[in-house]
């Protein structure tokens, strides 16, 4: 006898950010927090063959079973799992596997979100039929859902202007501690270099005005490519993090205008990462990127100023 059962839920990060849990051994991990008694590791490190045990909570009717990776398709985002000990298999069923899918949002076209679905497909002996009835996909519902509360407290905002100058010049502002300098002119109380000189590895000590919600933070410059004109930077000590932030970064883009085949003029990209712990999500509403808008106002204005 055969059968299947599938649910799916539109989950609001993009199809990859999702893969990136339900498609690793982290899916297990979440699983093992909130529904399972335990989940241990036997063999592998989360690809194909990994082999892990799942010890149910006392009352579950099953109290463990083993189950193999068996396909994981990174570029498709699906992935299957199958139960090669206990479980299911000691009530006559010959196969119980689990299919994880993971897709763009139909509906979506910014992107920001995807589908996600799990279907269970189960074989079970003639002499066992009546144990098809056994299969729920209530728990993968219930997972689901707590994955979807769970990315609640990540997220991204951005903000972007067109710039009148070329990318290039831009970049000389946006892509070095010059523009640190302009935030300390026109929207902090200070300003200073505690470590480096504008390339990785820099830190900087930001203090904010009185009336502000933080009183500082320590912000450290981890990647800068100048040739894509990006750059990348992370809260380190202070800020968001007294908050119960645990990623707070800042990503600089500086691109061609595709409006303008002159290469006149510019785009400038800013966009606010973030993760906040389960217990300070309400805190996730802090995240603004105003300060930002302001300050790249400033910013073009100087870059404007100085042509």
């Amino acid at each position: 006898m055969f059968g299947s059962l599938s649910e799916q839920v539109e989950v609001k990060v993009p199809a990859e950010k999702a893969w990136d849990l339900y498609g690793s051994i982290k899916l297990g991990d979440i699983a093992a927090k909130h529904i399972l008694e335990r989940l241990d590791v036997l063999e592998g490190d989360g690809g194909v063959g990994t082999v892990i045990k799942i010890t149910f909570k006392p009352g579950s009717g099953i109290s463990y079973y083993k189950e193999k990776y068996t396909m994981i398709d990174n570029d498709n985002m699906v992935r299957e799992t199958e139960i090669v000990e206990g479980g299911y298999l000691d009530f006559g069923f010959t196969l119980y596997r689990v299919c994880i899918e993971v897709k763009d949002n139909p509906n979506d076209k910014t992107g920001a979100s995807c589908i996600v679905k799990m279907t269970i497909e189960y074989e079970v002996k003639e002499e066992a039929a009546d144990n098809a009835s056994l299969v729920t996909i209530e728990p993968f519902v219930v997972l689901m859902n707590l994955i979807r509360t769970r990315y609640k407290m990540f997220g991204s905002l951005s903000e972007e202007v067109e710039v009148k100058v070329s990318a290039d010049k831009a970049w000389q502002l946006y892509g070095t501690i010059k523009l640190g300098e302009i935030a300390a002119k026109h929207t902090l109380e200070c300003m200073e270099v505690i470590e480096g000189d504008g390339g990785v590895g820099t830190i900087i000590k930001v203090t904010f005005k009185p009336e502000s919600r933080v009183s500082y933070c320590k912000e450290k410059f981890t990647m800068i490519d100048n040739d894509k004109m990006v750059r990348e930077v992370d809260i380190i000590e202070g800020g968001y993090l007294d908050f119960g932030y645990t990623l707070y970064r800042i990503r600089i883009e500086v691109k061609d205008n595709a409006n303008d085949k002159t290469g006149a003029s510019c785009v400038v990209k800013m966009t606010i990462e973030y993760e906040v712990k389960e217990e300070a999500a309400g805190n996730a509403s802090l995240v603004t990127i105003e300060p930002f808008v302001v300050l790249m106002k400033y910013a073009n204005e100087h870059l404007l100023n100085s042509t």
